[in-house]
């Protein structure tokens, strides 16, 4: 994975031209910049790594959040530690009466009482947590044979057909579909997740295809929708409704995802309208909403053609809610975090002691 943010390629600029006039085909409004898939406000220290950014290197908003390895620039200074001193004043009174006949001298003593605070400050740098709360979680780290076991809500397995599970993954092992017939299939028949959901996984090397290519697709050969699926001849990311072979497209355009880099493909179905994100950012939507189960991962069930979707996959999670913008983000970072990608920013712990 190279150095820059999510594992994504520098591209040269007249790549980044191109690819921003294709596939993004919006401006962004006054007074912010061209970031990743998204338009963004940045601190006057993130300015100049907005407008210089890669297509789909993190946006600011990370960088403002603390991250590192993402060529977010120079972060804001560090304020410096918080002081406590402390002071001891001694005061002394002398009062002199004087009588005609009595001389009196009284000396009053006062002390300051001393009162030391130490605080002391732990700072060490933590991923968030966005990797757990899936209905099923495929890590392919965890198999028996060709079983692929689930550390997800369900303990479903899912049989790893003609796919050979190997190291290179995100993490870890990875599923890698060598043959036409690879696939990975949930259970017996698949899983329903009810009227809103979230599919997620990580994809490396999208395979160039003249037929369409499945993500996620239901159970039934005639009726099983695919919830994601690069359309064919255009790699345009969206929905097909089965019965009807009709496409649902989003308006992104897979092929900028053909290298060696894993890249993080997310849907999220809900109220009729499926929402999708790459590496973490929204990049469109389809004007359908699969109902179906989901059981084929990665390709067809049936041999009857090759749709592979890429040459590997790893970290698929299926969730029987929709996750917001926000949710993703943290997914996807959280991840590249365990990943060593990127680094969160630093969790600090202040302990007051006062004697």
């Amino acid at each position: 994975m190279s150095s820059a943010c999510f594992g994504a390629r520098s591209l040269p600029s007249l790549s980044i031209l191109l690819i921003t006039l294709i596939v993004r085909a919006h401006a962004c409004s006054t007074g912010s910049y061209t970031c990743g898939f998204s338009c963004c406000s940045c601190a006057s220290y993130f300015t100049s790594y907005c407008l210089d950014c890669n297509w789909y290197s993190s946006c600011c908003t990370d960088c403002a959040d603390g991250y590192t390895g993402c060529d977010c620039g120079t972060p804001p200074p560090t304020p410096p530690p918080t002081t406590t001193s402390t002071s001891t004043t001694t005061k002394t009174t002398t009062t002199t009466t004087k009588t005609p006949t009595t001389t009196s001298t009284t000396t009053t003593s006062t002390t300051t009482t001393t009162t030391t605070t130490t605080t002391t400050t732990t700072t060490e740098d933590s991923c968030p947590d966005g990797r757990t709360g899936a209905l099923l979680h495929y890590s392919f780290d965890d198999v028996t044979g060709p079983t692929v076991h689930s550390d997800g809500a369900l303990a479903i397995d899912a049989l790893a057909r003609s796919i050979a599970i190997a190291p290179g993954g995100l993490f870890g092992n990875a599923a890698q579909f060598v043959l036409p017939a690879s696939a990975i299939l949930i259970g017996t028949n698949g899983v329903s997740l009810g009227a809103s959901w979230t599919l997620s996984a990580f994809i490396q090397g999208l395979r160039p295809s003249t037929d369409v290519r499945a993500l996620f697709r239901g159970y039934s050969i005639g009726l099983g929708n695919y919830a994601a699926v690069a359309q064919a001849g255009s790699d345009e990311l969206g929905s097909l409704e089965t019965g009807t072979s009709t496409f649902y497209g989003s308006g992104f355009d897979l092929s900028v995802l053909a290298d060696s880099a894993w890249h993080h493909i997310t849907a999220v179905g809900s109220s009729g309208i499926t929402r999708y994100f790459v590496d973490g950012f929204f990049v469109g939507e389809a004007a359908f909403e699969s109902q179906t189960d989901i059981y084929a991962i990665g390709n067809r069930q049936d041999y009857a053609q090759n749709e592979i979707f890429a040459d590997a996959i790893d970290e698929i999670r299926l969730y029987d809610v929709s996750l917001s913008d926000a949710e993703v983000r943290k997914l996807h970072l959280a991840l590249l975090c365990h990943n060593g990608s990127v680094t969160a920013p630093p969790t600090t712990t202040t302990t007051t002691t006062t004697t």
